[in-house]
């Protein structure tokens, strides 16, 4: 009985320990497994707010749409997104086909534009904007020659003097474009066409002003860009109204799903005379022919022999004056006037005739084999620096 009594303490320790160690295993368990779950349900979230955002991301760019659209303003109603740049891209393709230098067109309006830009008249804007760029570090590179040559430092400072034309020229365009609405484009594209063309012998003047060798092919490689960029936005322009007529459904309406019509450009409407429609009446008359000395009242006489106000023409065009408004009406009378004359910017409506062309000559004698360039040669000349 005792022995039997006597080996139950020892066992019931025993069993005390195990199932102290099978608690402890147990909170163990469970601790585990709460972490467990804590560490899940926070990764769980991570992924859940990942998920989300790129949820709506995927959902912005599949719709087209703006990352604005997500985050609507407090004004309510939303206006409508800009087109993308795939969408102006693919414009900027089907216009650049019309020009003789693709690759320029397409490079040079894509970096420069932006996705607001979707309708024709953005893009030819931008087409002419581009040029400014490159024709300026072309006339630069030009005044930056160095040379004792008169004849290479004539050829400088006259490409200064027409870097100063094309700028006129091309801001005049620019404008001429802003100014125009839906329609107007194709309707001044004439005129717009003048200007830009002027651009052009701008910078073939100030290529052949300089002599043949090293420093004429350097410049007329700095104008490579500049000519390639002007001549593609004139045939813009030129078929501007093809573009126009092929999106009048909508402005965001793919050009690139558009036929181009192969209309002709519009020309200046003419009268039944001839003339431009837009030539005032008084003007009209006065370019009819027939009686032209009897319709001008001249200002100032010239006239070589003394019976006039002025000897020579150079005095006539020195004292007009500068508040002078209307025409101003020079009459040269018979002689030969061996003189150079530049009409500058103040000049404005001057009108100038004579006895006859074998009657009323003016002459020079200034050539490129002597030293001068050949803008400098002509006996008629502009000039728009208005300080001359």
């Amino acid at each position: 009985m005792s022995s039997a009594f006597g080996d139950f303490g020892p066992l019931t320790e025993r069993r005390r320990a195990e199932n102290a160690r099978r608690q402890r295993k147990r909170i163990m368990i469970a601790v585990g497994t709460v972490s467990i779950i804590i560490i899940l349900i926070v990764m769980g979230g991570a992924a859940l707010t990942y998920s989300g955002k790129s949820s709506d991301e995927e959902d912005g760019d599949s719709k087209g749409s703006s990352p604005a659209k997500a985050k609507p303003s407090g004004g309510g109603g939303g206006g409508g997104s800009h087109p993308d740049m795939r969408v102006v891209s693919k414009s900027i393709k089907v216009m650049c086909a019309q020009t003789d230098y693709k690759d320029a067109c397409e490079k040079s309006i894509g970096k420069a534009v932006n996705a607001s830009a979707s309708s024709p008249k953005d893009l030819i804007r931008t087409a002419v904007d581009v040029i400014g760029g490159a024709i300026c570090q072309a006339f630069d590179r030009a005044d930056l020659i160095m040379s004792n040559d008169p004849r290479v430092k004539a050829a400088v400072a006259d490409c200064k003097e027409l870097f100063g034309d094309a700028k006129e020229d091309l801001n005049r365009t620019l404008k001429g474009i802003d100014a125009s609405g839906k329609d107007g484009l194709a309707k001044q594209g004439y005129q717009l066409r003048i200007w830009l063309s002027a651009v052009i012998a701008y910078q073939e003047t100030c290529i052949d002003g300089f002599p043949d060798g090293d420093f004429k092919d350097k410049v007329k490689g700095s104008f490579n860009d500049g000519k390639e960029l002007t001549s593609n936005a004139l045939a813009l322009i030129e078929k501007a109204s093809s573009f126009l007529s092929s999106l009048k459904v909508s402005e965001r309406r793919l050009l690139a799903d558009e036929a181009v019509a192969t209309e002709p450009h519009p020309e200046p409407a003419l009268g039944k005379d001839g003339i431009p429609e837009w030539v005032p009446d008084g003007d009209r008359r006065v370019l009819k022919g027939g009686g032209f000395k009897n319709n001008l009242t001249p200002n100032v006489i010239v006239a070589k022999d003394g019976s006039g106000k002025f000897k020579t023409i150079n005095e006539a065009l020195s004292a007009m004056p500068k508040t002078y408004s209307g025409r101003y009406v020079i009459y040269v009378k018979e002689g030969v006037y061996a003189e150079y004359l530049t009409i500058t910017k103040a000049m404005a409506n001057v009108t100038m005739y004579g006895d006859g062309a074998r009657k009323s000559v003016v002459t020079g004698s200034k050539n490129f084999v002597d030293g001068f360039t050949t803008f400098k040669t002509a006996t008629f000349s502009k000039n728009d620096d208005i300080t001359e």
